[in-house]
């Protein structure tokens, strides 16, 4: 009996050390396959990692730095630059609201472009009234005989017969006198009389000093105080009669004033067969719209890169409110190679020479 208690005994042992056994023999297996797996992803993403690079050749090394490649650089600062210039232009055209463009005032409110002056040289001396007088081939002239023409033919005015003309503006300092005194030298030049009225009563105002020897003008007339044929002088500037604006006044005309000047011009006519009167800027004041009313032709002067089309298209709306014959625009202070556009001929030194020589020949 107690031989077979130790058999017992010592089969237990060896049982229980054979479980620890089996047990610590599945633990270090289930240890190592862990660790293969864990390889195993491990090598997977290094793989994927890696980049497919293949060696071909040693690169050669360069003799000049390859970054940055300054011709490249600076063509494409300079194509940057361009297309930036032209957008910029390209936008201040369209967004612009004065008229940039012969092309912008060709009929614009239904009317035509009856001519386009040149800029004149801002190194010029003399005064610009006198430029058809003293370079009778030059551009400036040629356009102002144009436009001479085209008010004589507009209406089928015959030959001699008397008319008045209105030059009229949106801004001050478009030129209306100097285009006054063109029209008018370019009149005297075709063997007409021609009479320039400075109706602008604001202007004589503002400057005191270059009006002072004319104190006596188109005002004094009107508020009966001189008769018109004492005020009218001679212009050595372009060689015409010219009557200064007078005494600073009012621009509201009565019905008696109206008629006034309705029979001023009809005396006038009698001795002038070419009378023209430079309104007051009809953005400024509205005098210029009566005296627009009473003649023959109305031509609104617009300056370029400075006249807006919204205050032109209000004046011209209520000119013709007015009744007043307006005949077209007439662009001032262009480029000179504008002039052309209209189909005006260009005469070179040596014809303007050879014509000059055979007028006084």
């Amino acid at each position: 009996f107690k031989q077979e208690t130790a058999d017992d005994g010592e089969d237990g042992l060896v049982g229980s050390e054979r479980c620890i056994i089996d047990r610590d023999s599945l633990r270090a297996r289930t240890v190592y396959e862990a660790f293969l797996e864990r390889s195993k992803q491990l090598t997977d993403r290094v793989a994927l990692l890696q980049p497919p690079v293949k060696f071909v050749s040693h690169a050669a090394v360069p003799a000049s730095p390859t970054f940055p490649n300054r011709k490249k650089l600076m063509m494409g600062v300079l194509i940057l630059a361009l297309v930036g210039g032209v957008s910029a232009v390209a936008l201040k055209v369209a967004f612009s609201p004065d008229f940039v463009s012969v092309d912008d005032l060709r009929g614009f409110c239904g009317l035509p472009l009856l001519g386009v002056f040149p800029r004149l040289g801002s190194r010029r001396k003399k005064s610009p009234a006198g430029v058809v007088r003293e370079h009778p081939f030059a551009l400036t002239s040629e356009a102002a005989r144009e436009l001479g023409t085209q008010l004589t033919l507009v209406n089928n005015h015959r030959q001699g017969e008397a008319r008045t003309v209105v030059l009229t503006s949106a801004l001050p300092g478009d030129g209306k006198m100097t285009l006054a005194a063109w029209l008018a030298s370019s009149a005297l030049e075709s063997g007409e009389t021609a009479l320039v009225i400075d109706a602008d009563f604001g202007r004589a105002a503002s400057n005191p000093e270059k009006y002072q020897e004319q104190a006596k003008g188109f005002s004094d007339v009107l508020d009966g105080h001189v008769a018109a044929r004492n005020v009218i002088v001679r212009d050595e500037r372009w060689g015409g009669d010219f009557m200064a604006a007078g005494t600073p006044r009012g621009y509201m005309f009565d019905r008696n004033e109206i008629t006034e000047i309705r029979d001023l011009f009809q005396d006038l006519s009698r001795s002038y067969q070419l009378i023209i009167i430079v309104t007051p800027p009809l953005g400024v004041v509205s005098g210029g719209l009566t005296l627009a009313s009473l003649a023959d032709q109305t031509i609104f002067v617009c300056r370029w890169g400075r006249t807006s089309r919204d205050v032109v298209a209000a004046c011209v709306e209520r000119l013709r409110l007015y009744g007043a014959h307006l005949v077209g625009f007439v662009l001032t202070g262009t480029e000179a190679k504008s002039f052309n556009l209209l189909g005006g001929a260009h005469l070179t030194r040596k014809e303007a020479r050879l014509i000059a020589e055979r007028r006084q020949a």
